[in-house]
């Protein structure tokens, strides 16, 4: 799967730890600095630094501010800009829950959306991320309060709904799930939407009788997000994988 933005003109800075690859992208910070890290903590050939299973983090705010930046898109002359803005909570849509949110995940629908891609967008402005992890601030309903750890993944969120490139959201309490007690919140964002649809499709596989004498299962697009997930759960469940991609000369085309 290639990514619209060409993420492969990020830069490999260093090993996170075992198997564990840092990217360095220039993409400006909360302080605006250019300098983000996203980390990916499975375990990719060395020629997958084009792989788009990525998370992002955002710098919390520090006190429970009205104030916040997030990474807002617009139209302007048929095309779509982004620019990071100062936003108020008044700003953000309705919703039970408010989040201060941790860390995101950079997908390949956000890059279509953030690039104007594919017309995942249709109305402006709109803060992109279809994935988020943060700390409940606020809450309306007896299900979260706060300093409750959540997690979300799906719901139209980052399409139709904002999403998570930003400080803060606010939220319907049924798109949320608890954080797992043994998921930590870099991890929760570094499966996210990839990984969570590559488990779905390895259990539909099961559900449907796959069987691993029959012969190797084939899994495309396995350098991307969910392919490479999907590769890493077949093989720990004990079948032969057989992965295909495409060639390296044509991965940043």
């Amino acid at each position: 799967m290639k990514s619209p933005n060409k993420p492969c003109q990020g830069k490999k800075i260093n090993k996170a730890s075992s198997g564990d690859v840092a990217l360095h992208y220039n993409i400006v910070s909360q302080k605006g600095e250019e300098l983000v890290e996203f980390i990916s903590p499975y375990k990719y050939p060395s020629h997958s630094s084009c792989q788009d299973l990525l998370i992002i983090f955002f710098e919390p705010t520090k006190t429970m501010s009205d104030t916040f930046k997030a990474l807002v898109l617009n139209e302007e002359d048929g095309k779509t800009v982004n620019s990071f803005k100062q936003l108020q909570i008044n700003d953000l849509p309705d919703g039970e829950v408010v989040v201060a949110i941790s860390y995101s995940s950079l997908n390949y629908k956000d890059g279509l959306a953030i690039t104007g891609t594919g017309k995942i967008i249709r109305k402006f402005p709109f803060v992109p991320g279809i994935d988020l992890v943060g700390v409940v601030e606020s809450s309306q309903v007896e299900q979260y309060k706060a300093g409750d750890q959540v997690l979300l993944t799906g719901w139209g969120v980052g399409e139709r709904h904002w999403g998570g490139f930003s400080q803060k959201a606010r939220l319907k309490a049924k798109w949320l799930t608890p954080l797992p007690k043994n998921l930590s919140p870099t991890r929760a964002m570094a499966i996210g939407t990839a990984g969570f649809t590559a488990m779905l499709s390895v259990m539909a596989l099961e559900a449907h009788g796959i069987d691993k004498a029959a012969g190797p299962v084939l899994v495309t697009g396995a350098n991307g997000g969910v392919g490479s997930v999907a590769v890493s759960l077949l093989a720990a469940l004990g079948y032969e994988v057989t992965a295909s991609t495409v060639p390296l000369s044509s991965a940043c085309d």
